[in-house]
């Protein structure tokens, strides 16, 4: 782990001091640093590299970050070597792309990322990754090391679940996963999937019910985690979400795929990154930042996504329906003829 003090970061504008150094020249001649982001997602189709410039220079932030050339390279070389055992097995090169930014603070005219369609294929604890990013031709040769998250699986509610409720107000929903090799931060993100139908238009929306991220042991081997949530909290949420309408509108639970678990789970590096860059909260406001690259700033780390679609049961539509919390929310009941494909 590097700990250093950047100036300026392309993705973060921050005004900041130091009480105990008092040599910092905020007219120097302009230099800049590399950055670069990349997590790797075997669950992905795609994966990105961002690379970019961060930039110290002798005219205002603002001014500067307005002008693509202060935020990008001219050019640079992305590639992606696989080891294992120390022997090189492959290596992918990644392919310059535009994707459309909205205009704001940053110049928006280019937006430039670095993308590779990979089928990692088989891999194991004995497999790793190493990035290599040579800028300018060896302006700067920017390297990383990770290794991939994977082994990572919801198993309840398990893949052949009929369906399950959110009923008993006082009680607590259980959720157990597998949360892989090399992990060391997750989340279970649930979200609850519904539509609209008011007169001949049809709106489907989504609410996301997110637990709480927690950190797994360096030393973790794929064990089993049980996990639970207070279902009366669930309700809370959709009641703090979903407005009650005098319009003619009916609400309808999304079949078969009601709620949908999805497990992230990340690296070490993913984790230690997040800690540091997240807003200090005491009275010292100052915070180091976290790079684990050869030459600049930025962070080579892995994670994985894993979805688990499940549908409501009866119980969960009454309750939606005729309980307490939802009966206002205009939830079409368990008989309508909707649901009738999809109920036992």
């Amino acid at each position: 782990m590097k700990i250093n003090i950047i100036l300026t970061s392309l993705f973060f504008i921050l005004l900041f001091g130091s009480s105990c150094n008092t040599d910092v020249n905020v007219n120097a001649d302009y230099e800049v640093f590399p950055i670069i982001y990349c997590v790797l997602d075997p669950s992905a189709e795609y994966q990105y590299v961002k690379v970019n410039k961060s930039f110290l220079g002798d005219k205002p932030a603002a001014e500067m970050a307005i002008i693509s050339d202060s935020l990008f390279f001219s050019g640079a070389e992305v590639i992606l070597k696989e080891y294992k055992n120390g022997t090189q097995k492959r290596e992918w090169r990644f392919d310059a792309v535009e994707i459309p930014k909205d205009t704001g603070y940053f110049a928006s005219d280019k937006n430039l990322v670095y993308r590779k369609n990979i089928n990692f294929g088989d891999y194991d604890r004995d497999t790793e990754y190493e990035l290599v990013v040579n800028i300018e031709n060896g302006r700067f040769i920017v390297t990383g090391n990770t290794k991939l998250v994977y082994g990572s699986a919801v198993t309840k509610p398990a893949s052949n679940t009929r369906n399950i409720d959110f009923a008993k107000y006082e009680g607590a929903f259980t959720y157990r996963f597998r949360a892989g090799y090399s992990a060391n931060i997750y989340q279970m993100v649930i979200t609850f999937n519904y539509f609209e139908v008011e007169g001949n238009d049809t709106v489907y929306k989504s609410i996301k019910f997110p637990q709480t991220t927690d950190m797994l042991p360096i030393s973790y081997n794929n064990d089993v985690v049980d996990k639970d949530f207070q279902i009366s909290s669930f309700y809370d949420v959709l009641v703090n979400t979903i407005q009650p309408t005098d319009r003619d509108v009916k609400r309808y639970v999304k079949m078969p795929n009601s709620v949908t678990f999805n497990l992230v789970v990340a690296d070490e590096n993913y984790y230690t990154y997040s800690q540091v860059s997240a807003p200090s909260t005491g009275i010292a406001q100052h915070k180091p930042s976290f790079t684990n690259l050869s030459e600049g700033y930025g962070l080579f780390a892995s994670r994985y996504n894993e979805y688990m679609n499940v549908k409501l049961g009866k119980s969960t539509l009454d309750s939606l329906n005729k309980g307490s919390h939802t009966s206002n929310l205009k939830f079409v009941p368990w008989s309508d003829q909707y649901y009738y494909q999809y109920l036992d």
